[in-house]
């Protein structure tokens, strides 16, 4: 799993290259450094947002994140995976079968992995327009970041309940 290069094409190329970007032209500001950064968070985002994304080739650009990178943060991106495979229950009903492809399985579905590559899209389109959306300024950047942070804590800080980690953590622990 995730060990070949990673590939953003279209409209979502353009949005990382946009995310990866110096903010203005006096300083070297950016939201991101890299394009793994942004793969590592976006899933959990869309995930959160409820937002899933399609591949698209709407503008002839593609940005790649080497297989080097994808390894190196393999650990992080297998977690993000094992999380939205745990949670999304519209993807699959079934809480053993999520424990089951998240933590018991070894073979990832077509299925599965196309659902957190939507999400992956998904997330970028949301950080895009969070961030990026129609700021021309630094200030109007600030802004942005500052807005979406706040959204995220009044809209997720209590989304999932501690009873429901505790009893996924029971089963997962006793294997039942």
């Amino acid at each position: 799993m995730f060990n070949k290069e990673y590939v953003f094409t279209g409209t979502h190329a353009q949005q990382v290259i946009k995310l990866t970007s110096s903010l203005d032209k006096t300083s070297n500001t950016l939201f991101f450094n890299t394009l793994i950064e942004i793969f590592v968070l976006a899933p959990i985002i869309g995930f959160l947002y409820g937002r899933k994304g399609n591949k698209n080739k709407e503008v002839n650009i593609d940005k790649t994140i080497f297989v080097e990178a994808l390894l190196n943060h393999k650990e992080k991106i297998e977690y993000n995976y094992k999380i939205i495979i745990l949670l999304d229950k519209e993807h699959e009903e079934d809480n053993e079968k999520r424990l089951d492809k998240a933590f018991r399985t070894f073979e990832h579905s077509k299925e599965d992995l196309e659902l957190f590559n939507s999400y992956v899209l998904g997330g970028v389109e949301v950080l895009y327009e969070k961030l990026i959306g129609t700021a021309t300024n630094i200030d109007e950047y600030v802004n942005n970041l500052y807005d979406f942070i706040e959204e995220i804590n009044d809209r997720f800080a209590a989304k999932i309940s501690s009873e429901e980690i505790v009893l996924l953590c029971q089963k997962i622990a006793t294997g039942k």
